[in-house]
């Protein structure tokens, strides 16, 4: 039976009772709305409900084939795909300019929204939609939604504002170029004992060096990542440079002096070789003309027919509020990735490593290094630095793009062979590159039994750890079969 429906996100909660007792179903699209209703003893629904047991896999599952898609679905005036027009040297820059509009846009968001509140139409059949409290631009996609159904529609209390003040994607990209001038007048090169040919090189964040106290008593400071690996390649002589990355301290505890302080500062951390020396004015110059050739992309493709479809899920288009979002991608984070390019080239040429060894090989920086590296024939090697679950975008590979040869390391070392599978399953790594190395407190976590069989039961529900981690949640448990393992079937 067809439902009239209230999205429900708002303070107010009398505008949902108002609606109750019009008979509309209420759907709260938050938990803070669903404890108000809660406190407020109004029946309601949960949007999150209408998303399966897993709920977070569909919502990304339809956000990451959204983000990919794009780079094909994008195209200018000539007919040419985005992921075409990005083309850099032997590879596409699309690569780079995926992560950033998955994670760091609005699109994505957008598309999750639509995904959920198509999926609420579908489990109540809708035949009339009114909101109270969404955002703007959701309130804006739910009307849209509900056109696309040819229901009606009321839109209430609107919360906050479609096109929200940010920095805009010509000044984020400016900043970004007045960055790498910074660092390229700061000059480079000359001898640096620290620069050894033919070494293993690890390429880290500046910001994982830490200090503790030696057996001795004396201050020493170690690289917290790669510290196991770098104390037994001392020990075995073997010769290793750790190629810093990044600033000293972490991006959210930097005020905005620090941060150009650090970029103008002169004085070098002799903890670590920074990526910076090797900005010089000719990788500079390279890098402003990549900034150039993505602003001629940006305004070859910003008005395109095309992004009526590109920037559409559920039959919903949300081109017209998303114009920044390609903006800051193709302006921002593409320039950023041809300035990592250019500087992991020049480093390697400079290093000429043996290998390559890499804390976050998925990542930009990580993609930039394993480019450059395959580029001049060097191998490299990954190594996991966290829980990895399916949902983690930045290992995503279509079949199409590990043809294309998209940045994989040569080697990709994990915890066990469960992350094996994973990789090669599900994000289409190529069987052969991925080894199990193992790890004593990944092991130990694995090994970790509760004994409480309501404690059990819970995990085996949510696998979620104390820290909050869910692990491997594709192996959830409904509530019949935890019962049924702690019960009947306890040989499970």
């Amino acid at each position: 039976m067809a439902e009239s429906l209230l999205f429900f996100d708002g303070k107010d909660v009398e505008a949902a009772r108002a609606a109750a007792g019009r008979k509309e179903r209420v759907v709260a699209f938050s938990e803070a709305a669903a404890g108000r209703l809660i406190a407020a003893s109004i029946p309601f629904s949960r949007s999150v409900e209408s998303l399966g047991d897993d709920p977070e896999m569909p919502l990304y599952r339809a956000a990451a084939d959204w983000t990919q898609a794009f780079g094909t679905k994008a195209k200018d005036s000539a007919g040419q795909t985005l992921k075409d027009a990005l083309r850099f040297r032997e590879t596409t820059l699309w690569w780079w300019a995926e992560l950033y509009l998955h994670h760091n846009t609005d699109a994505a968001r957008r598309v999750r929204f639509l995904e959920t509140a198509a999926r609420v139409m579908e489990r109540f059949g809708a035949s009339a939609i009114r909101t109270h409290g969404l955002g703007m631009d959701e309130t804006l996609l739910a009307e849209r939604l509900a056109a696309s159904h040819a229901i009606g529609f009321k839109g209430d209390a609107v919360s906050g504002d479609a096109h929200p003040p940010t920095r805009s994607a010509m000044t984020a990209g400016l900043l970004e170029a007045c960055k790498l001038v910074a660092t390229a007048a700061k000059g480079t090169g000359g001898r640096d004992e620290r620069v050894i040919p033919k070494a293993v090189v690890f390429v880290s964040h500046a910001a994982f060096w830490k200090s503790r106290t030696a057996a001795d008593g004396r201050e020493e400071s170690y690289e917290h990542y790669f510290d196991a690996l770098l104390t037994e390649s001392r020990r075995r002589l073997v010769p290793i440079v750790t190629l810093g990355v990044g600033p000293q301290n972490t991006f959210r505890t930097r005020t905005a002096s620090e941060k150009w302080r650090e970029r103008l500062s002169l004085q070098r951390d002799d903890r670590y070789l920074h990526i910076n020396r090797f900005v010089t004015p000719k990788v500079a110059a390279s890098a402003l003309k990549a900034f150039g050739n993505a602003l001629s992309i940006r305004n070859r493709f910003q008005n395109a027919a095309s992004l009526k479809e590109a920037f559409s899920h559920r039959g919903v288009s949300f081109d017209d509020i998303s114009h920044e979002d390609l903006g800051r991608t193709l302006l921002h984070q593409v320039p950023w990735a041809a300035r990592c390019l250019l500087e992991f080239d020049a480093a390697f040429r400079e290093l000429d490593p043996r290998l390559v060894c890499l804390y976050a090989e998925s990542s930009g920086l990580g993609r930039a290094a394993i480019e450059s590296a395959r580029a001049l024939k060097v191998k490299s090697l990954g190594v996991q630095h966290g829980i990895l679950y399916p949902n983690y975008f930045s290992y995503e590979r279509t079949a199409e793009d590990v043809t294309l040869g998209t940045p994989i390391a040569d080697t990709t070392a994990m915890y066990g062979d469960d992350g094996v599978r994973l990789l090669e399953s599900t994000f289409r790594y190529p069987k052969g590159r991925v080894v199990a190395t193992g790890s004593p407190r990944y092991d130990a976590l694995a090994a970790t039994n509760p004994w409480d069989p309501w404690l059990g039961i819970a995990v085996a529900l949510h696998r979620t750890t104390e820290r909050g981690t869910v692990l491997f949640p594709d192996e959830r448990l409904t509530r019949e079969q935890a019962i049924r393992l702690y019960t009947i079937n306890n040989a499970y």
